[in-house]
């Protein structure tokens, strides 16, 4: 049984062990290697149907974070099971499925508690859906007030993958930028002042 058939019988446990066995460690913090997960999943996402495996991504994603306290220790976090899903909607995105991404970003984005999976979500799906379509703009509105910091970092975080992806985008992006401005939490402080430096590379905004 493969991935894709454990996740739509709904044996999490299991698809996540699958992931795992897949794909190699890192050498030096020896957690799963991220390129190895986003290979899978580009890889077997022909066999899920976004439109009717919405459910399943999102209860995936969801199972990744019920104790989102373990997140913080990458050997105990199922990071492995969000970045399978952001490989998935990564390619998606790629087969022009825009809508079907953004139905599902709407559910995932409010249990995003960590880093890794805010960059990543931001880098490898968020940037290619601004290059082809402005809707994810909406969800930027109603994320930048969001009570979860990680859910508001997301827009912040889209600026530095852009500044070198989506330059003409990031002019769409500088007002998030403003309204985060005075922020003092840790994990949104970082985001803008990273973001900050990039836009200061950009030429002509």
């Amino acid at each position: 049984m493969n991935v894709c058939d454990l996740l739509k019988y709904g044996d999490f446990q299991e698809a996540l062990r699958f992931i795992r066995g897949n794909c190699g460690k890192s050498e030096v913090h020896k957690i799963t290697k991220t390129s190895d997960v986003m290979k899978l999943a580009r890889a077997v996402s022909n066999e899920l149907d976004l439109s009717e495996c919405k459910k399943i991504l999102v209860d995936f994603w969801k199972f990744s974070v019920v104790d989102e306290k373990e997140i913080v220790f990458a050997m105990k976090s199922k990071r492995e099971a969000r970045l399978f899903v952001i490989g998935v909607l990564s390619e998606r995105v790629d087969r022009d499925e825009v809508e079907e991404v953004l139905n599902v970003l709407k559910e995932i984005a409010p249990f995003v508690f960590d880093w890794e999976t805010c960059d990543q979500l931001a880098a490898k799906v968020i940037v290619k859906i601004l290059k082809v379509s402005k809707k994810v703009l909406q969800l930027f509105d109603v994320w930048i007030s969001h009570p979860n910091v990680w859910t508001r970092r997301l827009p912040i975080s889209t600026i530095p993958p852009a500044s070198k992806f989506c330059q003409e985008c990031i002019k769409y992006l500088i007002p998030y930028l403003e309204k985060v401005s005075d922020s003092k939490e840790k994990p949104l402080r970082r985001a803008y002042e990273w973001a900050k430096r990039e836009v200061r590379k950009v030429k002509n905004l």
